[in-house]
């Protein structure tokens, strides 16, 4: 005989959230409703040229990232509009930069800004791996024998092997 067992009873779980990545959590982000005619081009590009990340900037306007770089690749006025707006914001800091007499803070606020925003053009090059090694010149010959005599004499302790001279 068969024994009919009937499958629990799947609860409904209550959600607080939206399940997914946060990115899809934070409203609807996927393809465009809106054309780029009803997007506020002028505000999107003002955030990113600010240094607000693109990623953000996008989903605040309710675009994606990907259809953003579309509109810079397919529109020239679009891109050449960015950068003008990222050229009027670093004029303003380079500005602000020069005319600071007195006030240091302001000074270091918009060289940070600088710095930070815009890496490629304003941050110091690497100069690499820097090792300072103290060397002792010594200009007597006798003097440099005494120091090894004496380096000699000191007691050593245990190699690499365990084995004590």
């Amino acid at each position: 005989m068969e024994s009919k067992h009937l499958p629990p009873k799947q609860r409904k779980k209550l959600q607080a959230r939206r399940s997914g990545p946060i990115q899809r959590k934070l409203g609807k982000i996927g393809r465009p409703s809106g054309t780029f005619k009803k997007t506020d081009t002028a505000a999107l590009v003002s955030d990113i040229a600010r240094g607000v990340p693109v990623e953000v900037a996008c989903a605040a306007r309710g675009i994606c990232r990907d259809t953003f770089y579309n509109w810079l690749e397919q529109r020239p006025d679009f891109a050449q509009a960015l950068a003008a707006e990222k050229q009027r914001v670093i004029l303003e800091a380079l500005d602000a930069i020069k005319s600071c007499s007195t006030k240091e803070r302001e000074f270091r606020h918009q060289a940070w800004f600088l710095e930070t925003v815009y890496r490629d053009y304003f941050t110091p090059p690497d100069k690499g791996f820097h090792f300072t090694q103290n060397n002792l010149m010594l200009g007597d010959l006798d003097e440099a024998r005494r120091i090894l005599d004496a380096a000699k004499a000191l007691p050593y302790r245990a190699g690499h092997d365990g084995v004590t001279q």
